[in-house]
């Protein structure tokens, strides 16, 4: 918790993405009135937005330093548990990947910018 306003709403809506990730696999894979039993695999998340500062949240997005990223990677890392390990890793893999995109695209606006000024 680097940032003045930390991650702890951040890391409750993404909890929530990342257990509909988990359920999504689970149901995908069960068959009959199991499939909707894991439904209820979300209900802690679901209940853990009614807690969640929307506006809070907000800057806390907005203020994501290194510390921050790294703490919320690690957490989704812990969190994701797909049935079949090839596809999570694979789906981890594809998120770096988009991850180390978004650093560049970050540091080219910031070059042009700073070259602009």
């Amino acid at each position: 918790m680097s940032g003045q306003y930390g991650v702890e709403n951040l890391k409750k809506v993404v909890a929530l993405g990342v257990e509909l990730g988990n359920v999504a696999d689970k149901v995908g894979r069960s068959k009959g009135m199991a499939r909707f039993a894991h439904a209820l695999d979300l209900a802690d998340e679901v209940f853990a937005l009614s807690s969640v500062d929307f506006q809070v949240l907000k800057k806390e997005a907005g203020e994501l330093d290194e510390a921050d990223r790294a703490s919320l990677k690690l957490y989704i890392k812990e969190k994701f548990d797909l049935v079949d390990d090839k596809l999570e890793l694979a789906i981890e893999e594809a998120l770096s990947i988009v991850e180390m995109q978004a650093a560049v695209v970050t540091k080219s606006v910031a070059l042009y910018k700073s070259l602009k000024a």
